[in-house]
C-alpha cells in the first residue's frame, strides 16, 4: 500500500512515510492524515495532536483553496474541525475534544459563524453552539459567504430523469434575499433590501457548479457584490 510522508525543501524527510493518507499543513502546524481507515491530526514533528478515531472529516472552503495550490490558515474552521464517527457527523476542537457531539446525518465546516448540517434529507444552519439558526428545510445548501449562503430546493427532475433545483440567496436569519442574476458575465447582484421573504422573480436560474464553487470562496465563477 502506498504510504506517506512529509519533507523538506532539501528533499529529506522530516517525517517517514507511514500514513494512508496526508494533508499538507495549515499555517497553525496540523495536518491530517489517516493511519488505516481512521483519521488523525499530526504536528510537524509528526506527533498526534488528535489520535486516529474519525470516520471522514470536512474541510469546507479549505479543500477547493488546497485544490488551487494555495495555503490554508487552519482546518479548524472558527476553532472547530467536523468529524464523522459511527456515521454521525459532529464538531472537535483542537484537543480533540467534541464541543457539538455526533447527531448530524452530515456537516460542513463552519464559515461566517455558521455550519450547514443535514438532518434526513433537509439541510439547515447552525451555530457554534449546536443551536439551529436555520432549521433544515433546504434540499442543498452551502456555507455562508459575507453573511449570505445559497440554498436550493427540489423542482421536478431535468431532461434526463435527475432531480433539477432552483436556487436562491438567504440572509443569516434565513429569509431570501432579492437578486438579479445576470447570466453572461455570471455576476450576482444582491440587494441591500433583505426585507423580502421570498424572491421577486423566482430562484436565480444558475446551475449547481456554479453554486458549489462561488459562493464558498467568493471568488471564480461568481462574483458577489452589493448594489
Amino acid at each position: 500500500n502506498e504510504q506517506w510522508g512529509y519533507i523538506n525543501k532539501k528533499g529529506k524527510y522530516v517525517i517517514n512515510p507511514q500514513f494512508g493518507g496526508a494533508a499538507p499543513f495549515d499555517a497553525d502546524g496540523l495536518a491530517i492524515v489517516r493511519a488505516g481507515n481512521k483519521i488523525g491530526i499530526i504536528n510537524k514533528k509528526g506527533d498526534y495532536v488528535i489520535n486516529p478515531q474519525f470516520d471522514s472529516v470536512s474541510i469546507g472552503a479549505a479543500d477547493q483553496i488546497l485544490d488551487a495550490g494555495k495555503s490554508v490558515d487552519s482546518y479548524f474552521a472558527d476553532g472547530l474541525l467536523a468529524v464523522e464517527s459511527g456515521g454521525k457527523w459532529g464538531f472537535v476542537n483542537k484537543k480533540g475534544e467534541y464541543v457539538i457531539n455526533p447527531q448530524y446525518d452530515y456537516a460542513e465546516a463552519f464559515s461566517d459563524g455558521l455550519a450547514v448540517v443535514k438532518s434526513g434529507d433537509k439541510y439547515g444552519y447552525i451555530n457554534k453552539k449546536g443551536k439551529y439558526v436555520i432549521t433544515p428545510q433546504f434540499d442543498k445548501a452551502v456555507s455562508f459567504c459575507n453573511g449570505i449562503a445559497a440554498v436550493g430546493v427540489e423542482d421536478g427532475e431535468d431532461d434526463y430523469g435527475y432531480a433539477a433545483y432552483k436556487f436562491g440567496f438567504i440572509n443569516k436569519k434565513g429569509k431570501y434575499i432579492e437578486v438579479e442574476f445576470n447570466a453572461y458575465d455570471k455576476k450576482i447582484i444582491i440587494s441591500d433590501n433583505l426585507s423580502h421573504d421570498k424572491l421577486k422573480a423566482d430562484f436565480a436560474k444558475i446551475t449547481d457548479e456554479d453554486i458549489e464553487y462561488g459562493p464558498v470562496l467568493g471568488l471564480n465563477r461568481i462574483s458577489i457584490k452589493r448594489s
